[in-house]
């Protein structure tokens, strides 16, 4: 499965509403975030890096989504 993933220098980044300019959210730095999250969760996707890895390699905390093990985490698309 493709996800995104937010890098570390992101950490902690605010997330504002295109429309309205409000704040929405923070980054989380290594969250994956899924391609469909990502469209309708108003992600900058630009500075975020697409990874491939299973789903059964993930897991939740605190509503954010991790990497179980990072060797399993196969990049695709590094963004600079």
């Amino acid at each position: 499965m493709k996800f995104y993933r937010v890098r570390p220098e992101d950490d902690q980044r605010k997330r504002y509403s295109p429309k309205k300019a409000r704040f929405i959210g923070i980054y989380v730095a290594n969250e994956l975030v899924s391609i469909a999250e990502a469209k309708h969760g108003n992600y900058d996707t630009s500075r975020m890096e697409l990874v491939e890895t299973t789903k059964g390699n993930t897991f939740w905390c605190f509503g954010a989504r991790f990497a179980i093990d990072d060797s399993l985490v196969t990049l695709i698309e590094q963004k600079q």
